[in-house]
């Protein structure tokens, strides 16, 4: 794989192709999406996400998701599941799992719901002015220091420092595609969604371990029709870090300025080992 192209083996949609209609399933995780010993949080999320929606009625689609990273998913074979709790006129939850030998490395719940008439309407807040994503430099690719899942993707910093370069502040906000082409269906926007570096490691010099431990999403729009091959705008707000441990908010704008999703996420940090 050569910078700025990917191959089709192990692409996000050969990762994502494997899932079938049902409940229970074996899949091959690669070595295309590793973040050091595991695999990217983002695959991990969009292949529970994609086993709960083949569960789900056609016409739900996910409201919200909820993922606990247990353990670190390894690179090779896996077991998922899901698991419908309830399906009612409108609403189906469900949970999942992720499992390698005899152990959990993650499970998530999720809610999908049919739209149904109201009278309570709130405009979602608008995309925030920026750059344009052309005029920006593209993050570069380190051998031996980014993760070889970041390949998989175009990033431009439009506001905010990039990981271990010393701020002060770990907001920032930046422009994001896939190198491939897909639609944002929960599985994609889920992917598209936690490939940003926790904002918390802009703050550290030199580099520093860190790991997802929890990680929710709430759909704003449904945009499955939207492309992730052209550009998404995000931002991430810090509540603050302490202990070895950070919290933040985030959000992503489809590329007609949509807020698509809210994401929130709780970080572990070890800059001190």
């Amino acid at each position: 794989m050569a910078d700025g192209h990917i191959d089709s083996v192990g692409s996000f949609a050969d990762v994502i192709g494997q899932l079938t209609g049902e409940a229970q399933q074996s899949i091959e995780l690669t070595a295309h999406w590793a973040q050091g010993r595991a695999i990217y949080g983002g695959v991990v999320g969009g292949l529970l996400a994609g086993i709960m929606r083949r569960q789900a009625d056609a016409d739900r689609p996910m409201r919200s998701f909820m993922l606990s990273f247990v353990g670190p998913a390894q690179v090779g074979q896996a077991d998922l599941s899901a698991n419908v709790l309830r399906s009612g006129r409108s609403v189906t939850q469900l949970e999942s799992r992720l499992v390698q030998g005899e152990q959990t490395q993650a499970m998530a719940m999720a809610s999908f719901g049919a739209p149904r008439d109201s009278d309570i309407v709130v405009a979602p807040e608008p995309r925030p002015d920026a750059k344009a994503p052309d005029g920006l430099p593209e993050f570069p690719f380190v051998e031996g220091l980014t993760p070889a899942f970041t390949r998989q993707f175009d990033f431009r910093w439009a506001s905010g420092g990039w990981p271990y370069s010393g701020q002060k502040n770990p907001d920032f906000t930046g422009w994001i595609r896939f190198r491939e082409p897909g639609k944002a269906t929960p599985e994609w926007l889920l992917g598209l969604i936690d490939a940003w570096p926790p904002g918390l490691l802009s703050m550290c010099k030199p580099p520093a371990a860190n790991s997802s431990m929890t990680w929710s999403v709430e759909t704003v729009t449904p945009c499955d029709d939207a492309p992730v091959d052209d550009w998404w705008f995000y931002d991430v707000h810090h509540h603050g870090a302490a202990d070895g441990f950070g919290q933040a908010s985030a959000r992503i704008f489809t590329p007609d300025g949509r807020l698509a999703a809210v994401s929130r996420q709780s970080v572990a940090i070890f800059d001190k080992r």
